[in-house]
């Protein structure tokens, strides 16, 4: 078996697979509910893979290859269903609750204010993901030996909650001093823009206890950024922005995976979304 991350599912369907291979796909841009799955743009609706239960393990996985194009919490519950199921026992045995974990993904509201066990698990696997390589702009790239690595260290559930929880402590801090700037938009909504440096991260709806009603987050680890909003704004937010397409939910989209993008050009995108949300 190998797992692979790519810019797009074309990007994906395009590596070369042998005709012994079987393909699957997690959060990848497909859809057909029986080898890959994804709740994205035009596949909205659909049950996020963490919480999917139509997800089953691979009936030949050393012939198989596993494409995504990230890798949040949502993605790798997913491929713990294909390769690894048995892992899930443990997860809700800790606390971990899918069903939470669903609607933490789609940023969903009346979400659980603080740290539980479902979102130090997100922020483990969040920190984790941060350490593959991002998705190129052509080709793909394996990232079978990580992706195992993470599972592996599931034998030890315990410290990666307790990880978790260590960084979403952190993600507190960062929360007030990494914030760069207040506007209001033109609609009278408060909008706010974070700057992370590497290997940091911060949750994107703790923003909304604040009377946020929209965030914007800039990674320069990776060069990108992640618009989010809360249910009081009714405009879809994916589209492109001085020139910057985001993709993706209605209410949480990012800029255009594999590409990159200067703070200042992030910068001339929040100010178009001032002027129309």
């Amino acid at each position: 078996m190998r797992i692979i991350i790519g810019k797009s599912s074309e990007q994906l369907s395009l590596h070369g697979f042998t005709e012994k291979e079987f393909f699957f796909s997690v959060e990848a841009g497909r859809h057909d509910g029986v080898q890959h799955f994804d709740h994205h743009g035009a596949h909205e609706g659909q049950t996020c893979p963490c919480n999917n239960g139509d997800i089953v393990p691979i009936a030949e996985p050393d012939c198989s290859v596993i494409g995504v194009t990230h890798m949040d919490a949502d993605t790798f519950v997913g491929l713990l269903r294909m390769v690894a199921q048995k892992s899930l026992l443990p997860l809700h045995a800790a606390g971990v609750d899918l069903a939470l974990m669903a609607r933490y993904d789609v940023k969903a509201t009346g979400l659980p204010v603080g740290l539980n066990p479902t979102k130090c698990f997100m922020l483990w696997v969040t920190a984790q993901g941060m350490k593959l390589p991002r998705p190129p702009t052509e080709g793909v790239t394996d990232i079978t030996e990580q992706v195992m690595s993470m599972v592996a260290r599931l034998s030890d559930l315990p410290q990666c909650l307790f990880t978790g929880q260590v960084l979403g402590e952190k993600a507190e801090t960062l929360y007030k001093e990494r914030l760069e700037f207040v506007r209001e938009t033109a609609q009278g909504r408060k909008l706010g823009f974070w700057s992370l440096r590497d290997g940091e991260t911060m949750d994107p709806t703790r923003p909304y206890q604040d009377g946020y009603q929209l965030v914007v987050v800039y990674r320069q680890q990776h060069q990108s950024a992640s618009l989010y909003a809360d249910d009081s704004v009714e405009e879809s937010l994916p589209g492109r922005y001085a020139g910057v397409l985001f993709e993706g939910h209605p209410h949480a989209c990012g800029s255009e995976r594999g590409k990159t993008f200067l703070q200042d050009q992030i910068h001339l995108a929040v100010r178009q979304v001032e002027a129309v949300l």
